[in-house]
């Protein structure tokens, strides 16, 4: 019975080893920009070691228990060989768990970089649409049909407005880098 159960646990062993290659080979990649395919890893990852847990976490109370009732039911001399079973299956829950957090923690830090390239995206798009708006709205004065229009008989009327909008855009454009919005 020693010798299946330690070769069982060995082999959990083995599994929750390369489940921990697979958390670090994560933590290496999380950085490399390609978040989409980080957050399906992470979240593949994450489901692979809840399943993994959920099957070994009921077995340390049976585990415990032959650690502690197994020598007086089969014997003193195998009690260093349950206490060994116990020491295994402590270290492959210990894994899982670290496993469990480090991975949790990479799928923040995932997290976080999509939303800070998010706000990035947004933050620009936010700025254009800020700038074009009075430009549109010139450009909407304008193009109306009425006589009172400041600069409508000039010859220069055309060049008149481009300059308006022009010192518009690039007074919006001062003063978003005064605020340090760009």
């Amino acid at each position: 019975m020693f010798f299946i159960l330690n070769k069982l646990l060995k082999r959990i062993l083995e599994k929750t080893d390369k489940i921990g290659e697979e958390v670090a080979s994560v933590e290496k990649e999380i950085f490399t920009g390609n978040e989409e395919r980080m957050i399906r890893r992470i979240s593949y990852l994450k489901r692979k070691i809840i399943s993994f847990w959920r099957a070994i976490d009921p077995q340390k109370e049976i585990f415990y228990s032959l650690k502690t009732v197994g020598p007086s039911f089969f014997g003193q001399d195998l009690r260093y060989h349950f206490s060994d079973l116990f020491r295994i299956n402590q270290r492959i829950g210990n894994s899982l768990k670290t496993y469990k957090e480090t991975i949790g923690s990479l799928e923040q830090t995932s997290h976080s970089m999509v939303n800070l390239k998010r706000n990035e995206i947004i933050k620009i798009l936010t700025i254009f649409s800020v700038v074009l708006m009075p430009l549109t709205l010139l450009a909407s004065i304008w193009g109306m049909n009425t006589n009172v229009l400041p600069f409508m008989e000039t010859r220069a009327d055309f060049w008149l407005v481009m300059g308006l909008m022009a010192i518009v855009s690039m007074g919006m454009l001062t003063y978003f880098k005064i605020k340090k919005w760009l």
